[in-house]
């Protein structure tokens, strides 16, 4: 499971501040400002995970994009939540019905994984050949089958 909604149950309220270690909470940046938002966080005392993967080929130079773009990983080593007030980037938490979405250490760690063997692949970019046939299975092109090929 990804999201964990169930407990403990961290609102957003002030006074509801208080956080579980190990647990990494999800925070959702403004548009492209992930890097500065990460940032922000960290001069605070705040750990931050941001998953990047490689874009694209290196003759073309070398860029990293998010994995997830829009939303960073939280996990707080000062007591209570950040004030994202004063958090340059930030839009505000991932919750649900007023919880804060939360992600345990394991999952982040697996995504670590997989994330640093994509990297060690060449990237997404490096993920099809030439030729070979893909499927999109969801998305408002689902369903729709094309063949990799070189532009």
């Amino acid at each position: 499971m990804l999201w964990n909604c169930s407990t403990p149950v961290i609102t957003g309220r002030r006074e509801d501040r208080l956080l579980v270690m190990n647990e990494w909470l999800v925070l959702r940046t403004r548009p492209s400002s992930e890097k500065i938002a990460a940032e922000a966080l960290k001069i605070n005392g705040y750990s931050v995970y941001s998953p990047r993967i490689d874009a694209i080929p290196p003759p073309f130079g070398h860029r990293e994009r998010p994995l997830f773009p829009g939303y960073l990983f939280v996990r707080n080593e000062v007591v209570g939540l950040p004030a994202l007030d004063n958090i340059a980037g930030t839009f505000g938490w991932v919750n649900f019905e007023g919880v804060i979405a939360s992600v345990s250490e394991e999952v982040i760690s697996e995504v670590r994984r997989r994330v640093d063997s994509i990297n060690k692949r060449g990237g997404d970019w490096n993920s099809y050949t030439d030729g070979q046939d893909v499927l999109v299975k969801s998305g408002v092109i689902d369903n729709l089958a094309i063949i990799v090929g070189e532009a």
